[in-house]
Formats: C-alpha cells, sequence, structure tokens
C-alpha cells in the first residue's frame, strides 16, 4: 500500500506539482472539502532560499509516512515496575488513580495497593472527596483550607489522616509578617472592626461602625457624626482640622477612599473646581498613609476567642488567611505517553508538564514563550481530552491566518485523528447551517474554529438573559455605592444603557432566528482550547475606579463578551472546568489583564480568595497614585493611575496556579544562534541632516 502510494502521489506532483504549495494552486478547489487537511499534512515546506527579488523559496519534500508506519502502538501495559510505575500508567490511561486497576498491574491485593501508596507518599487521599490524588496536586492550591480539612477529617477518624496533616504543614506557606505585607485602606481582607477601630482613634468618629455589604460591594459606615461635604460656594472659612478640608469632611473622605470612590468638589453648577480638589485629594493621600502606619503600629487590641490580639495581628492573621495560603501547583507530568501520536509531537518537559498539568486540574492558561510549541500542546490536549474521556466534544480555536497550518500539524501528529475544520469559507452565512449541525451530530476527535467563526455562533436566548442578569447585578452594585450626581454614577448608568442596548440586540438575533440555525448551547461543546487568547482580554471591567486611567471600558468588546458567555457555558456544563487559553502575552503588566484571565479561567478559585470583582483584585494586588497633570486644554487635572502590583508573592501564587509559565530559550530546549560577542552592542552613526 505504501509503495502504490509514492507512485500515485509522484505521478500526481509531477503533474499538478506541490498539494500545499503558496501562490497559484490548482489544488484550491480541495479547500471546501473537511478532508483537506489530511492531504496537506502529507508534506512539509521548507525554505530554501530567496529569488532575485528576496522571495522566501520553498520546497516540499515527503513527510516519513511514505516511508515507514506513523500510528504508534497504543495498548496499554499489562503490568508495572512499582507503585510510581503503577501510578503513572493510571493515570496515563485512565487518567486517574484507580486502585483495582494498579493492584492488576502490580499482581497484588487493592489492601497492598494502599499501603504502598501510604508509605510512599506519592498519593494521598482527599478527605473532602474520599478520592486518591497525586502529591503534586493534593499538597498544592489552597493548602491552608486542605490542612484545616485534614485536621478535622484525622480527629474524627482516629488517625487515618495523620500522613496528610503532617505533608501539608510541611508545604504550608510560611506566614507574611505584617511589615512585609503591603496594606491599602479599603482592601477586603482588613476586618471591618479594624476600620471601625481606626475611625474611632484616629479619626475622632467616636462612635462609627464599619461593615462590609457584600450585597453592595461597598464599606457602609454607621454612626460616623456630622459629616461636612459643601459646594465651592458654600464654605465660610479655612479649616486645618486634619484628614478634611473646608469642603470635605472626613467621613466624606474615608467613605471614599474605603469604597473607591472619586473625590471631587465642584461648585453650584456641578463643574468641578480643580484647586479644592486637588487638596481633598492630598488629605485622602494623608489618610490611608496614616491608616497603614497605625495598622502596623498601634497598640490596640481586640478580644479574639478569648485572647487579646492587636491590630497588626488581626491583619495579619486575616491576610494569611484570605490572600495567601496558595501553593502553586508543579506537575512533572512522567507519565505523559500520548497513545496514538505518529512521533511529531517531542515529549519534552515542559510539554509533559503543562500537558499534566491541564489534565489534572482541568483549566489553565498556557503561558509559553514564541517557539516553544504551543500549537502540538493544544492538539495532544484536545486528543487526550478525548482519549481520557473528560470531554466528548473538544473545540479548539485559533487566528484566521493559522487555521490551514493548525489543522495540518493535528493530522501530522494524529494522522488517524477525525477532524472538522472551519475557515472562511465553509463557514459562510449559506454553509454556516450546515456545518453547525455537523459539529452537534458528529462524534470528531477534534473541531477547529478561528476566532471570527466562533463569533458568529449566536447564543439561546436563555444564556443570553442568565449573562444579562449577572453583568447588570455587577453594575448595580457599583452604582450603588455611588454619590448621587457623581461623575461616576454618570458613567456607570451610562455603560449600563450601552450593555443594555447590545444585549438587546443579541437578545433580537435569539428570538427573531430562524430555527435553521443551532445555538452554542446545542452544539454540545465541553471541551475549549484557544489559542492566542489575548484577543479576547477585552471583557467588560466593572469598578467603581472609574477615573484611574487605562482601565477597559465597563462595556467591552463584542468578541470578548461573546467569549464570556461561551466560556461560562463550557464551565457549567463541566463543574467549572475544561476551559484553557494559550498566549505568549497572557498580560501586559496592566493590572485589568491579570484580573481578566484569572476571572475567565479560574472564577471559583477567585472567589474562593475572596475576589468577587476587579475592585477587590486591585485593592488587594494594586496601588494607585493621584497626580495633578495639564490636559490638552492647557487646564489641571488630577490624574490616578496604577502605580504598581503590590504583595507580589501572593500575587504570582495566584497567578502560577492557573498560568503554566514556560519561558526563555533554555527552559524551552530552543537552540538560536548566539549573539556576537555575547551580548547586544552599540553602533553609533552620524545623524544625517535635517
Amino acid at each position: 500500500i505504501r509503495a502504490e502510494l509514492n507512485t500515485a502521489y509522484d505521478s500526481h506532483i509531477k503533474k499538478h506539482k506541490a498539494i500545499s504549495r503558496r501562490g497559484v494552486n490548482p489544488h484550491r478547489f480541495l479547500d471546501d472539502d473537511l478532508d483537506s487537511p489530511l492531504l496537506e499534512s502529507l508534506e512539509d515546506e521548507k525554505m530554501t532560499g530567496t529569488d532575485a527579488k528576496g522571495k522566501p523559496i520553498y520546497e516540499y519534500v515527503k513527510r516519513p509516512i511514505f516511508k515507514k508506519r506513523q500510528l504508534s502502538e497504543d495498548a496499554a501495559p499489562t503490568e508495572a515496575e512499582d507503585i510510581n510505575d503503577a501510578i503513572g500508567i493510571s493515570l496515563g490511561y485512565l487518567g486517574q488513580l484507580n486502585v483495582p486497576y494498579m493492584a492488576q498491574l502490580l499482581d497484588v491485593s487493592e489492601t497492598e495497593v494502599v499501603n504502598q501508596l501510604a508509605e510512599t507518599g506519592v498519593a494521598f487521599v482527599n478527605p473532602r472527596t474520599g478520592q486518591y490524588e497525586t502529591a503534586d496536586l493534593y499538597l498544592s492550591g489552597e493548602v491552608l483550607v486542605k490542612l484545616r480539612e485534614a485536621e478535622q477529617a484525622n480527629l474524627e477518624s482516629g488517625g487515618k489522616y495523620s500522613r496528610n496533616v503532617e505533608m501539608l504543614k510541611e508545604v504550608l506557606p510560611s506566614p507574611r509578617p505584617i511589615h512585609a505585607i503591603s496594606v491599602v485602606m479599603g482592601a477586603r481582607w482588613i476586618p471591618g472592626e479594624v476600620y471601625s477601630a481606626f475611625a474611632r482613634e484616629v479619626l475622632d468618629l467616636n462612635s462609627a461602625n464599619i461593615d462590609y455589604m457584600p450585597a453592595g460591594n461597598l464599606w457602609r459606615i454607621e454612626n460616623g457624626g456630622t459629616d461636612l461635604n459643601v459646594t465651592y460656594e458654600e464654605a465660610e472659612s479655612d479649616t486645618n482640622v486634619s484628614y478634611e478640608t473646608q469642603y470635605v469632611g472626613k467621613e466624606k473622605i474615608l467613605d471614599s477612599i474605603l469604597n473607591n470612590r472619586d473625590i471631587i468638589v465642584r461648585d453650584k453648577d456641578g463643574k468641578a473646581v480643580a484647586e479644592p480638589t486637588i487638596e481633598a485629594k492630598a488629605k485622602a493621600e494623608q489618610m490611608a498613609e496614616r491608616f497603614v502606619e497605625w495598622v502596623k503600629s498601634s497598640e490596640t487590641t481586640f478580644e479574639i476567642e478569648g485572647q487579646n490580639v492587636l491590630v497588626g495581628e488581626l491583619a495579619e492573621r486575616n491576610y494569611n488567611e484570605k490572600v495567601a495560603g496558595v501553593v502553586p501547583p508543579t506537575f512533572k507530568g512522567e507519565w505523559i505517553t500520548l497513545p496514538g501520536q505518529s512521533g511529531e509531537i517531542w515529549l519534552t518537559a515542559h510539554r509533559k508538564a503543562v500537558l499534566a498539568r491541564f489534565l489534572t486540574l482541568g483549566y489553565g492558561m498556557m503561558a509559553h514563550g514564541v517557539g516553544s510549541g504551543k500549537t502540538y500542546n493544544q492538539i495532544a490536549l484536545a486528543m487526550e481530552l478525548r482519549r481520557l474521556g473528560k470531554a466528548k466534544k473538544v473545540l479548539t480555536l485559533v487566528q484566521n491566518s493559522t487555521i490551514k497550518q493548525f489543522a495540518a500539524s493535528h493530522m501530522k501528529a494524529y494522522p488517524q485523528a477525525k477532524i472538522l475544520v472551519a475557515d472562511e469559507k465553509n463557514f459562510t452565512a449559506r454553509k454556516r447551517a450546515k456545518f453547525l449541525a455537523k459539529i452537534a451530530t458528529g462524534d470528531y476527535d477534534s473541531i477547529i474554529l478561528t476566532h471570527s467563526n466562533v463569533s458568529m455562533i449566536e447564543h439561546s436566548e436563555q444564556s443570553i438573559r442568565d449573562y444579562m442578569a449577572r453583568a447588570f447585578a455587577q453594575l448595580q452594585s457599583a452604582l450603588e455605592g455611588t454619590t448621587k450626581g457623581s461623575t461616576e454614577q454618570k458613567d456607570i448608568q451610562k455603560a449600563m444603557d450601552k450593555l443594555q442596548e447590545r444585549l438587546d440586540k443579541l437578545l433580537a438575533k435569539a428570538t427573531d432566528r430562524a430555527s435553521s440555525l443551532l445555538t452554542w448551547e446545542q452544539l454540545g461543546i465541553d471541551g475549549l482550547i484557544v489559542d492566542e487568547a489575548h484577543a479576547f482580554k477585552n471583557t467588560p471591567i466593572v469598578t467603581r475606579m472609574g477615573r484611574v486611567k487605562n482601565l477597559p471600558s465597563p462595556v467591552g468588546a463584542n468578541q470578548a463578551i461573546m467569549m464570556q458567555m461561551k466560556v461560562a457555558n463550557v464551565q457549567n456544563v463541566t463543574g467549572g472546568k475544561n476551559v484553557f487559553f494559550a498566549t505568549g502575552t497572557p498580560i501586559t503588566n496592566t493590572m485589568a489583564e491579570a484580573y481578566t484571565m484569572l476571572e475567565y479561567l479560574a472564577p471559583k478559585l477567585m472567589g474562593e480568595r475572596g475576589i468577587n470583582n476587579f475592585d477587590d483584585f486591585a485593592t488587594t494586588f494594586g496601588r494607585t497614585v493621584s497626580e495633578p497633570e495639564a490636559t490638552w486644554k492647557g487646564e489641571i487635572e488630577d490624574v490616578t493611575r496604577f502605580a504598581k502590583f503590590i504583595n507580589g508573592p501572593e500575587l504570582v501564587s495566584l497567578i502560577r496556579s492557573v498560568f503554566d509559565v514556560a519561558l526563555g530559550n533554555e527552559n524551552l530546549g530552543l537552540r538560536v544562534p548566539k549573539i556576537r560577542g555575547g551580548k547586544p552592542q552599540p553602533i553609533m552613526i552620524e545623524p544625517t541632516e535635517a
């Protein structure tokens, strides 16, 4: 058969040239054929030089399938050398630790397998689920929570979980002392008792009581006393009272800091007045700085469980429980073997690690550098999700310009795979209904669409209404915390109107659409892989920090909103799993991007850390500064920006709990030419005449 393949191919190429060649190509009519990627995978394209005009010259050579068998043997082993080998085989071929299966591999009793797992410490029973988990999974994540669960289970079981308790204590991060914690006034992890004590002790608001209201996502000040908050014209005299001005009282300033409200002094016509506004903001900065100093040095105590605890000790305890206490997982992936692949995919260390991580956790960001092999990682992930029964219908989204190359790579790696590929030609309005029907009714190893394709797939009326309810609940919560008539209130109301208009259009499409077009929810997608996921980063950001520069719009981009709905659907179907992103630029040093990517992939983890919205994230991990700047009109305006990330170790731990980061040529095993001289050399040239 292989000889016949060679003869047929050579004869065809002699007459029509390479199947996948660039430029004018008589094979273009095959692009509409769903099996065209299989044909293109028969050739490798190699650049051999350039022509006289500098254009590249390509050569097309036969793939190894013309010479030898490409399908790997995927029969599962029938025996294992030791318990570690048995664990690897069980994970690699079943996707879980299966004690009966490992007993067969080792030819021992199930009791003996359980004993060996306990003795070696390579796996633990999670008392929350009753299931075995590998050490790299169990001894990571929210280890403080796991420790408390293990201690309680150990107490109730008479010592059954003593090994769990011992090992969890070993990996538990050392508590961060208060002097090493960046305290930001308004942070949700600081208890209301601390803010109340500060208001009474430092600000002389003697009866003040401050509580956090989750429903409105705001701090509420009760019994603060009479506040001073007048318009510019109504101010009668100057004041030297600390932490307030003749226009804005200290309770107002305190409330604004706690709830991220902008402080603006206005005249009777509602116009902002620069000088008193700058003065009020300076007082706010003084108050915030005094709060930090007070938290870390105050002798004030609280009675907690019969003990007197200093303010700093209480804040430190809360921070280590609610923000710290997370250990990023580390996977080696020795058990990754990829049964069924042709040998095209090299099992490098970083590839095995990311595949093990994603298949174990069920979600994540592949933050790998250029040239790391993200394409084959995603292809292997899709095939493994299917093979291990973790997903029945996996959809991979790629950029429009790379879909043909991606599909051809898929067939090179898995020649026997049944894949469905859409591009701009077979996803036109006329052909879309047929293609969606194929997705819904077919049984494919992998489905590949472009970014623009997926934005054309509409949602059900119920899904749109659910999204609207969540979006407007967030905006309403933010709106309730604004001052009547303030710029923030107007901005949020404007965002609500724009979002309503946009979602009404989606709803109109859903209700008016002909029944011939299937919705996303009807396709049965339960696994989603998104390449170059940074294209969907412009999600709506709801915040009371409306005047902070460089924050995304609270309305967001259509493409990102559609992605949010699709991600939410897959997570609802799978219990928060089976959504994977890949990009070489997940975060370009902005607070909003860090939040967006984490919220996309791990909303449950974010909620468990007390981060339920952008403002929670920003007050925990970011610091803003306000400085007067000249506008294009020549006027002075007070501008607020995020100055830097804070509480870096905990932020990194949170990000690394979701992101698999592989950067640097050495870490990725990439061989690149060395720079002459070992480092960049400056080249001095004379300037040309103007």
